[in-house]
């Protein structure tokens, strides 16, 4: 019984998650892209200027043959 539990308690926090994740899909997405020697600190700044209050990042993509870093972030709140 105890297992049962510990098994149904776990997949409703799953189910949690799950949900949480469908409402970033509603945020507005900015594409950011920098090349050559920057970092992913220097090329998400500009996220961080534009969402004072913090940001969502997907799609982080990052060609290290043609120095490129690519993400797309959306504001908090």
């Amino acid at each position: 019984m105890k297992k049962y539990f510990i098994l149904v308690s776990f997949l409703m926090s799953g189910c949690a998650a799950q949900s949480q994740l469908a409402k970033i899909d509603e945020y507005a997405w900015v594409e950011y892209t920098c090349s050559g020697i920057k970092s992913w600190n220097d090329c998400k700044q500009a996220a961080r200027m534009a969402c004072p209050d913090g940001f969502y990042v997907k799609n982080q993509l990052e060609n290290i043959t043609i120095q490129r870093r690519e993400f797309e972030a959306a504001c908090k709140g």
